[in-house]
């Protein structure tokens, strides 16, 4: 946990946001990589304690999947055998989208699928007109990823009382978990 210091509301604000929107694109793979579900659990995300927002894996021969790493606002592939990943600061959502499928098709090589974001009612900001995305506040990004951390241990525990209790995930829309 980090110390306690003066919290920049704004700051706070502006990356929850930036991460909403990031997020969409994790979804995005999810979107064109899964098979639908009546209840839209095939865009369901995972938290990982690494800080990282993670799509489901996507299975086959090599079982790889998206994420989204909050301390760099980078897009991750990860495989079995690679990771790689591209920051999103100073791309606009659509470059962002473009890069991700790039990133995707250079780390699977072939049988790709192409990437749109999801149909997803999202909160106003600027990048859904087209502004980049900015670097983020350190500190607001630490307090994101420990609310993300403390929020799944929780409701993991949870989780452990009620047999028939749902699988812990986070939702794209509307990002919560």
């Amino acid at each position: 946990m980090r110390e306690s210091s003066p919290i920049d509301l704004p700051q706070l604000a502006e990356a929850r946001l930036q991460l909403h929107y990031a997020t969409q694109l994790v979804s995005a793979v999810s979107h064109a990589w899964l098979p639908p579900r009546p209840d839209g659990c095939h865009l369901a995300l995972l938290w990982d304690e690494s800080g990282e927002i993670q799509g489901q894996t996507v299975p086959g021969d090599e079982p790889w999947h998206a994420a989204l790493h909050l301390e760099s606002l980078s897009f991750v592939c990860e495989g079995q055998h690679k990771r790689r990943s591209i920051s999103l600061e100073g791309k606009t959502l659509a470059e962002a989208l473009a890069a991700a499928q790039t990133l995707i098709d250079d780390t699977l090589g072939s049988d790709s699928r192409p990437l749109a974001l999801p149909d997803h009612s999202l909160p106003p900001h600027p990048l859904a007109d087209g502004a980049r995305f900015r670097p983020v506040d350190a500190d607001a990004m630490a307090i994101w990823t420990d609310w993300f951390d403390h929020a799944a241990e929780y409701l993991h525990e949870l989780r452990e009382l009620r047999a028939d209790a749902s699988p812990v995930r986070l939702w794209a829309e509307p990002f919560a978990m």
